[in-house]
């Protein structure tokens, strides 16, 4: 399986980061300045150069987008023909190219509907 659909997606990166999200994670994306190449890069935590960034945004597994949603949610996770498919406690659905990217948008909704504070997911993600 690629890495990156195990990720929730890079605009669901910024959003999450804009909303307030700790940006400590695994993976990140990052933005490099023109002159090493420009564009966006997927690297494990802390091996990347810092020099060679322009903008960084935590690309959250799977796994950390479980800590977001921690307890408030039943989720139950789906995948079909490769697509991901999500349902919350409310039967609402989400959908995504991948899980990941349907957890993502179930968090931005959470977050977006202040189900519990940026502080309590934030301590959640430092553990």
């Amino acid at each position: 399986m690629n890495l990156k659909d195990q990720l929730c997606t890079e605009e669901q990166a910024k959003i999450l980061k804009d909303l307030g999200v700790s940006q400590v994670s695994l993976f990140y994306y990052l933005q490099l300045f023109q002159e090493y190449g420009g564009g966006i890069e997927i690297f494990y935590k802390n091996e990347f150069p810092e020099s060679n960034v322009n903008v960084k945004y935590s690309a959250y597994t799977v796994a950390e987008l479980g800590l977001i949603l921690r307890n408030e949610y039943f989720v139950e996770v789906t995948s079909i023909s490769g697509l991901g498919v999500c349902t919350n406690w409310s039967r609402k659905f989400y959908y995504g190219n991948t899980v990941a990217e349907c957890l993502g948008a179930l968090a931005i909704e959470h977050i977006k509907k202040k189900r519990e504070s940026i502080q309590q997911i934030n301590e959640r993600l430092l553990g």
